[in-house]
């Protein structure tokens, strides 16, 4: 192999820029699967210029936005020289930055599995806590969103039956409360994460202008900076978050004050439509 697989230095800071405000969707479970090397496996020179080459070739695909044709080379360079396990947190990074929380949390787990005393094991095992937190949240936020009626016919009232009063409040402003109380909660917990990762990215360190110069424990001055950069990332997404969540409360808040209303009492009335009959009881909450 021409030259070993380096981390680059300015590949970790890009990182702070492309992790994406929680989506209100459950993302689905990581199915990748990374085979593990035969025992006393040894790359070929072929196999590993190979490899190196296809590292290379995803590195420019990532710095290009194109992050699943960087997960592809990455992938590629894993599999022609298998024991480079290194190139797992260049395939997380890339899988982060499209959006796939899971199979990022898969491939740094991997990493953490087969290279356990690698210097950066620590500084990993807080990337996958960090981000099982971010699915946590919005899952959780997925989950208070009220879901879709499937459309069908309005059923009417039979001839002759008493039609039911106008006015009175509508559900929606607390449908609106209740979600805009989850994605507040869901924040709060992130800035809380990241507060916390954050002081202990900076324990023990001095810091010149945002810039690591020493740290007491040892490990690399990058790995700090990393783990410094994803936490207030983090911190940052919480805040954003909790805000338009407090936003939506209020607001559902002062729509269910000016919402004009009238009294109204609950009637029992027949109904039927072409898919449904019976009777169904009218009136407002």
């Amino acid at each position: 192999m021409r030259a070993p697989f380096r981390t680059i230095a300015s590949f970790g800071v890009l990182m702070a820029g492309t992790v994406a405000a929680p989506a209100l969707a459950q993302q689905p479970a990581a199915t990748s699967k990374y085979a593990e090397c035969p025992a006393g496996f040894q790359a070929s020179q072929g196999d590993q210029d190979a490899a190196h080459g296809a590292f290379l070739a995803g590195k420019a695909a990532y710095d290009e936005a194109d992050y699943q044709k960087a997960i592809d080379y990455f992938k590629d360079a894993y599999r022609r020289e298998c024991t480079k396990h290194a190139v797992l947190n260049f395939i997380a990074r890339a899988y982060e930055a499209k959006g796939d929380k899971p199979e990022a949390v898969n491939a740094l787990e991997t990493y953490v599995q087969r290279a356990p005393k690698a210097d950066d094991a620590e500084a990993v095992k807080k990337r996958i806590e960090n981000l099982k937190a971010a699915i946590a949240a919005q899952t959780a936020a997925a989950a208070a969103a009220p879901p879709k009626p499937a459309a069908t016919p309005d059923p009417q009232p039979v001839a002759g039956a008493p039609a039911p009063a106008s006015g009175g409040h509508s559900l929606a402003p607390w449908i609106t409360v209740g979600v805009g109380g989850a994605a507040l909660a869901a924040g709060v917990v992130l800035v809380a994460v990241g507060a916390s990762n954050l002081s202990s990215a900076r324990a023990g360190c001095t810091i010149v202008n945002g810039v690591y110069t020493t740290c007491s424990d040892g490990r690399p001055l990058s790995a700090h900076q990393t783990d410094s950069n994803s936490a207030s990332s983090l911190a940052t997404i919480g805040g954003v978050v909790a805000g338009v969540g407090a936003a939506a409360v209020i607001g559902g808040l002062v729509w269910h004050f000016v919402e004009p209303t009238a009294a109204k009492k609950a009637a029992f009335v027949p109904m039927f439509s072409p898919s449904f009959a019976g009777a169904g009881v009218s009136g407002s909450f």
